[in-house]
């Protein structure tokens, strides 16, 4: 819409000029003068849709309100604006008038702002509804509208042709913009930038309309005339005999032949269930349009012809359009609508097919014929889906170009495309892709500058023979997994991923199918993900840890190396837990990880906050790490160190005894138990016990501490064995102060008392001690009988 510099004000008379220009249409001028009152000529008719509904768009048009400068805060103006549904859906106006109801705005005579620097030449009339749905676009609208177009020819001399009647969005027609240079060079043809009334205007029957020709022309596909009852299932011959077509939206008119134009399948059927219709030979359609039921087409072939570029396949939401004939024409069709479309095809049509909308399933190799496929409407508005049709997995080399910012490839056989991948411009968001099959492949060249976004359960892989080229260092730039899997199968040494930065998020796993699949130079932050490498070499920028993540080294030898990553600051109380090492604890094993080329690769805090998870050699568990002069990371580990030496013991035979000793290291050392030089089977806990103890096992003991750091001895502990605990009492004397003293014997460090007594019936304890000892009878009771005996 223009937006004219000027304010003009010119107060009316009421009743002056109170009747409109076209008698059908009723006259609501604004209060204010929004129009110009000179031109240049009027040899032009301009279709518009509204953007919204009748009555509102009336009153937003006649809005006279300025802001502060004075200018209008609607300045815009219109000739006429037609109705489409009376109080459609959302509109909410009960006192809307019926759908083909005409309101004048501004005199004929005047020319209004609705063309930005073409108002000078052109009419203008508004329709009720939006681009998006072409239900508004009803047959009382066309109706009415063609009448008030041949009213403006005829007055004006006019032609009645798609050069003079034309869309606000003509300047997207090369051949009209051509055919303006060479025939009215004096208007701009660049200065407008709206697009209605869209793809779903019907201008074959608009115009037939406008021209006088035959209308019983079917528009709606009603075999089956007003049905009786919704859910019926109007199967029929879609051919050029056959009057399956209506004219009126219903199905109440009468039957009509099919004649190339828009072909709608909608309530004049009352298809809401399945239904067939079958192709015959070649059928040429310009825009289809799906809004009631799932229908399949069957036989022939459809080739779409389109409008200018527009080659519409509309699918309404709740619906599907499966195709099981062939897609061809001077076009393909462009995929439209909430809905589900179905190409069980072979295509041989031309230009390339467009995804703008919904879901699109492809149940054949050939359902593209090799054309390109752009996925998402130009703007990257609609989120989209695009899946196999079964369960089969499919292979397309179609060039693919991702308009849409937001691609779920949806349950169903794994898709592999081949062709080349335009990711877009990074001046627009990283496409996100959502993998919801088990697995789906680009093997040919991502290219351009925006970054790739994987998500959803699935896994996407890059593979191929030539260096992807995506991304860049900006924020839009740059891989992230966000969920599933991105893997990354180039040839060895070829880039999957050659620009911006690598991150992977919690949920995502980045896996490596070749080795050096990442440009040497870029970085890497692990936000909670995971980084397989399978064993593959690779060489990386700098690490960043944001969150608890992981890097799965895999079964083999392969090392990751980063750079220097030491003058980053990881997020504190973050993990690296680091699985499937296999590396040397000394370094320059087959299996590492590195950080530059010195111990300064990592701080010592981020050495702290990586994990070893079960390396070999150590008891199942998490480690800590240390990093090497080379640079190299690995398990955090100390040699065994004896902190509890095992002691000499003494047993009788039949007696238990129990050996201990303790130690310390990194990991945990095991520990086995020695006689003499001999390993005893069985003896790797830190206590050796030794039951109902014999003769035989006299000797010296001693336990080896060992782990992945080395090994050490514990000092020899001796056991010696009695045969019995039985004591001896030898050297009795008497004392000069006539104390009797003797010596007790027996097993040393065991316990022995002396008793005494006169009558050998009663005995008394006299002492007990440890033996040896000298036993001295200090009672002095004179003339006593003695004996020694053990105490367990």
């Amino acid at each position: 819409m223009p937006k004219p510099g000027l304010v003009w004000l010119l107060l009316l008379p009421a009743g002056v000029l109170a009747q409109p220009d076209y008698p059908p249409a009723t006259w609501t001028p604004p209060a204010c003068v929004k129009y110009y009152t000179s031109g240049n000529t009027r040899a032009f008719c301009v279709i518009h849709d509204m953007e919204g509904y009748y009555e509102a768009s009336v009153a937003y048009l006649d809005r006279c309100d300025t802001n502060s400068s004075g200018v209008y805060n609607v300045d815009a103006s219109v000739y006429y604006l037609v109705n489409g549904i009376q109080n459609g859906p959302g509109e909410n106006t009960p006192t809307d008038p019926p759908a083909g109801d005409i309101t004048q705005s501004v005199r004929e005579f005047d020319w209004a702002w609705h063309v930005s620097c073409w108002n000078t030449y052109m009419f203008g009339t508004e329709h009720e509804g939006f681009v998006s749905n072409p239900a508004w676009y009803s047959e009382a609208m066309y109706q009415a509208s063609s009448l008030l177009q041949k009213h403006l020819c005829s007055t004006y001399n006019i032609t009645k042709d798609r050069w003079h009647i034309i869309a606000h969005g003509e300047w997207q027609n090369p051949a009209w913009t051509s055919w303006m240079s060479t025939n009215w060079p004096q208007i701009d043809t660049t200065c407008n930038n709206h697009t209605d009334p869209g793809v779903y205007w019907d201008w074959y029957h608009f115009m037939a309309l406008l021209n006088n020709a035959n209308t019983n022309i079917g528009v709606y596909w009603a075999p089956n005339g007003v049905a009786p009852a919704p859910g019926s299932t109007p199967s029929g011959s879609w051919d050029q005999s056959s009057t399956n077509w209506n004219s009126n939206p219903n199905g109440s008119g009468p039957p009509a032949l099919w004649a190339t134009q828009t072909a709608i399948f909608s309530a004049g059927s009352s298809a809401t269930n399945a239904f067939t219709v079958t192709v015959t030979n070649k059928i040429a359609v310009n825009n289809l349009l799906v809004n009631q039921g799932t229908i399949t087409f069957n036989g022939g072939e459809l080739d779409f012809i389109g409008f200018g570029t527009y080659y519409s396949n509309y699918v309404a939401a709740g619906c599907t359009a499966i195709f099981n004939c062939s897609l061809g024409g001077s076009g393909s069709p462009d995929k439209w609508g909430p809905g589900l479309a179905v190409y069980n095809g072979a295509s041989t049509g031309a230009g390339y097919f467009s995804h703008n909308q919904g879901s699109l399933g492809l149940g054949n190799n050939s359902a593209l014929g090799g054309l390109p496929l752009h996925v998402g409407d130009v703007n990257g508005y609609n989120p989209v889906t695009l899946s196999s049709a079964d369960s089969t997995a499919h292979t397309f080399s179609s060039y693919l170009i991702l308009y849409a910012t937001n691609l779920t490839f949806g349950a169903g056989g794994n898709l592999t495309f081949s062709g080349p991948v335009d990711m877009r411009s990074s001046s627009g968001p990283a496409r996100t892709l959502v993998v919801s099959n088990s697995v789906t492949t680009f093997s040919g060249v991502l290219t351009n500058g925006a970054g790739l976004i994987k998500k959803g359960p699935g896994t996407l892989v890059l593979s191929g023979a030539s260096a992807n080229t995506y991304g860049n260092g900006s924020g839009n730039g740059n891989t992230t997994v966000s969920g599933g899997t991105l893997k990354l199968s180039k040839t060895a040494g070829i880039a999957a991923i050659a620009n911006g930065s690598v991150v992977v998020n919690s949920g995502g796993t980045l896996l490596l199918g070749a080795a050096n699949q990442i440009a040497s130079t870029l970085s890497m932050t692990l936000a909670g993900g995971t980084f397989q490498t399978a064993a593959f070499n690779q060489q990386l920028g700098t690490l960043q840890l944001t969150a608890n993540s992981q890097i799965d080294l895999g079964a083999g030898a392969g090392a990751l190396k980063y750079a220097a990553s030491g003058a980053l600051t990881w997020t504190a109380g973050t993990t690296l837990t680091i699985t499937n090492w296999a590396g040397s604890i000394n370094g320059g094993g087959a299996c590492m990880i590195m950080f530059g080329t010195s111990s300064s690769g990592l701080s010592s805090g981020q050495v702290a906050q990586i994990k070893f998870s079960n390396p070999p050699g150590f008891p199942a568990g998490n480690y800590g790490a240390k990093i090497l002069s080379s640079g190299e990371v690995v398990p955090l580990t100390a040699a065994p160190v004896v902190t509890i030496q095992p002691t000499n013991h003494t047993a009788v035979v039949g007696d238990t005894v129990t050996l201990a000793v303790a130690g310390s290291g990194t990991p945990t050392p095991a520990y086995q138990w020695r006689f003499y030089s001999t390993n005893i089977p069985s003896a790797t806990a830190t206590s050796l016990v030794l039951n109902n103890i014999t003769m035989g096992q006299a000797g010296t003991y001693s336990s080896i501490l060992t782990n992945v750091a080395g090994s050490t001895s514990s000092s020899n502990a001796v056991l010696t064995v009695y045969a019995t605990a039985t004591p001896g009492l030898t050297g009795a004397t008497w004392l000069t102060n006539g104390r009797f003293q003797m010596s007790v014997t027996g097993v040393p460090g065991y316990r022995y008392a002396v008793l005494g007594t006169t009558n050998f019936v009663d005995w008394s304890f006299l002492q007990t001690n440890n033996a040896p000892f000298i036993f001295t009878d200090t009672n002095g009771a004179g003339a006593m009988f003695y004996r020694a005996e053990y105490l367990p």
